[in-house]
């Protein structure tokens, strides 16, 4: 793991609890500033960059979301940041994780679990570098970063690259043009890169209510984090709509219809195809023949040029 992106601060009135956390991220490799109260901390992150921020959620000076917002306002290239609570709360969890916070846990966590999540933050923060320093004629290293991504889970090994497919085949039988399906085929590519930031084991059943908000939140992050880079200025409304639907009942914002652009609306039935045809690992892939039927079945969810296109190739 690169060592220049390794930076953390933990802030936390109780001296013991700073200084377990570090005596752990430090063993790791990490290192760590601490800080005792909000304003402490505010100092701090404009003097410093720091990757990671761990801070409790109940500081006496400052709380919750008012600290985050405060710490992006001094430093919107400030690192990511974990709540850790006293008084447990989803609604609070929530609320934090769509503001930006990376997660939220809730005393007493295993501190095994404080380190897997610094761990994906900081990968995170390494994906945010490669794609910021993305050039013109990127198509080959941004390959190699959607694969990592996928890599993480090998049932998603290959997913980025099909869905592309599909979406550009689906994107020449309805007749777009040579400029609207180059931005299909680059946003289908990247449309789950906001997946870095969901620090989720496995994806399937059994998932908490927090789990679920991390997944719904990662089109937000993907756009987020290819906005960085101007290369990807097109395409960030069909990264961020992928997971809406026509009639509504999609994510994050619950868009309908014409709100949704149709490029996001190719990709969306490109992912629900790929996602059904393939093993994942809560059950296995049905037929494409399944697969073809199944997507039809959810018809209303796609705008009816789509399910068109999708009818004749598939």
């Amino acid at each position: 793991m690169n060592d220049e992106l390794k930076n953390t601060l933990i802030i936390d009135s109780d001296f013991h609890i700073r200084q377990s956390i570090r005596f752990f991220l430090e063993r790791d490799g990490y290192i760590v500033d601490t800080a005792g109260n909000a304003n402490e901390a505010i100092y701090k992150t404009k003097n410093n960059q720091y990757n990671v921020i761990i801070a409790s959620y109940n500081l006496s000076d400052l709380k919750g979301i008012d600290l985050l917002d405060t710490i992006n306002n001094n430093n919107p290239s400030s690192g990511e940041l974990i709540f850790i609570s006293d008084t447990p709360d989803m609604k609070e969890a929530i609320a934090s994780i769509r503001r930006g916070a990376f997660d939220y846990l809730s005393k007493p966590f295993e501190i095994e679990k404080m380190s897997f999540l610094v761990n994906k933050a900081v990968e995170k923060q390494i994906l945010i570098k490669e794609i910021i320093n993305l050039k013109s004629g990127f198509w080959g290293p941004l390959k190699n970063v959607v694969a990592a991504i996928d890599a993480r889970d090998h049932f998603l090994s290959g997913h980025s690259e099909k869905v592309r497919d599909y979406a550009v085949r689906i994107a020449y039988e309805m007749g777009l043009s040579k400029k609207e399906t180059k931005d299909i085929e680059l946003a289908a590519l990247t449309h789950d890169i906001g997946m870095i930031g969901v620090p989720v084991i496995f994806i399937g059943s059994g998932l908490s209510e927090k789990d679920r908000e991390h997944i719904r939140m990662h089109p937000v992050i993907g756009a987020r984090i290819l906005g960085m880079n101007p290369l990807f200025e097109p395409v960030l409304p069909l990264v961020l709509n992928h997971h809406e639907t026509s009639d509504g009942t999609g994510y994050p914002e619950g868009r309908k219809d014409d709100y949704i652009p149709i490029g996001a609306g190719i990709i969306g039935i490109a992912e629900v195809y790929d996602a059904i045809t393939s093993d994942r690992s809560y059950r296995k892939a049905k037929s494409r023949d399944d697969g073809r039927n199944e997507v039809l079945m959810e018809g209303r969810k796609f705008h009816p040029d789509i399910i068109s296109a999708f009818k004749r190739i598939f």
